[in-house]
């Protein structure tokens, strides 16, 4: 069973594929449409691809390696941000040859939150709790603002591709997966099909948060603050000008 992760960027989602890489028995969904994927695992695969230029039997023989590379338990995983799998689209994949039977959707509420992740990574290059932060971070809030446009867009475009393809996908939350990650998780499981009790799913999550920790700390609550008044100063300044 093939099944695909519908999100964008600091959704949580590296969370979520560390959970299910974690059961043996969800394969290991990473983001195998991204071009920077397709030059680490390609030559690990029997495919032995390193770039994909645009033709559609090279694309499928990179996939089909993949597939065979990270199955487990019979189930092999996609983690997706639309515009990698409209990129893959663009230069051959075949999405209705290869279209998974389940379909996942994680998405964040909290979406200037989610921006200033992504603007923060993005600076420093530590996309993860684990790994050092190699610049210093520095307040953008036109940065933030066009991350927030973008986020949001992305999630509009994951709607709309469900509703024309008929896809009615399992829904999640970053909020109400932290917030619950036994509960979401047993959910989730039930979903693909994982047979997990409560013991098994504690340690798992035991086991995944030791590693992937929240990143948000006093920097990013300062530059929420910053942002939430220069919002607020905005919006006065268009109200005291003449119509």
């Amino acid at each position: 069973m093939d099944y695909l992760i519908c999100t964008t960027p600091r959704s949580g989602s590296n969370l979520l594929c560390s959970l299910l890489i974690g059961t043996k028995e969800a394969g290991e969904p990473r983001e195998y449409l991204c071009p920077h994927q397709i030059a680490e695992h390609g030559p690990k695969t029997s495919s032995g691809l390193s770039t994909i230029e645009g033709h559609h039997s090279r694309f499928q023989r990179y996939y089909d390696g993949v597939r065979a590379a990270y199955t487990s338990g019979g189930r092999f995983g996609t983690k997706a941000h639309l515009h990698q799998l409209l990129w893959a689209v663009e230069r051959g994949f075949d999405l209705p040859a290869n279209m998974p039977q389940r379909f996942i959707h994680l998405n964040r509420a909290d979406v200037l939150g989610q921006a200033i992740s992504f603007v923060r990574a993005s600076q420093t290059g530590a996309w993860l709790a684990a790994k050092p932060e190699q610049r210093e971070p520095s307040f953008d809030a036109e940065a933030i603002t066009r991350t927030i446009r973008f986020l949001r867009q992305q999630d509009e475009k994951w709607e709309q591709l469900f509703e024309r393809a008929g896809i009615e996908p399992y829904r999640m939350a970053y909020e109400t997966l932290v917030a619950d990650m036994e509960g979401e998780l047993a959910g989730l499981f039930r979903f693909l099909g994982i047979e997990r009790d409560a013991k098994g799913i504690a340690r798992l999550v035991e086991s995944s948060t030791r590693v992937h920790r929240k990143q948000r700390d006093g920097v990013s609550q300062q530059w929420r603050d910053r942002y939430r008044d220069l919002v607020r100063e905005r919006a006065e300044e268009r109200a005291l000008q003449p119509n």
